[in-house]
C-alpha cells in the first residue's frame, strides 16, 4: 500500500497531509493525553521533526503547511498592448 512510518515510542498519528497527487507530506503526531502535538516532514520516505505546539493548527500555520501543500500556481501569460 504505501511506505510506513515508524514514529518515537508513545506518539500516534493523528493527522497525515496529503499534497495534490496524494503523496503525504506530513504527520501530526501526539502522545495519548494531546497536550503537546508533533510536526513531521516527509522528504524521501523519512520523517523529519520540524517542532511542537499546543494545537494542530499553530503547528499548520508556524510551518505553512497549506503552502507546501498547494500545487504551484501556473505564470499568468502577459497580453500584449494593441493585440
Amino acid at each position: 500500500m504505501g511506505v510506513t512510518f515508524k514514529f518515537p515510542k508513545g506518539e500516534r498519528a493523528w493527522v497525515r497531509y496529503l499534497d495534490a497527487e496524494g503523496n503525504v507530506r506530513f504527520f501530526v503526531t501526539s502522545k495519548e493525553m494531546r497536550d503537546v502535538y508533533f510536526l513531521y516532514r516527509v522528504t524521501d520516505g523519512k520523517l523529519e521533526k520540524l517542532g511542537k505546539a499546543a494545537t494542530p493548527d499553530a503547528l499548520e500555520k508556524k510551518f505553512g503547511v497549506e503552502n507546501e501543500l498547494s500545487p504551484p500556481e501556473k505564470p499568468k501569460r502577459a497580453r500584449k498592448k494593441g493585440v
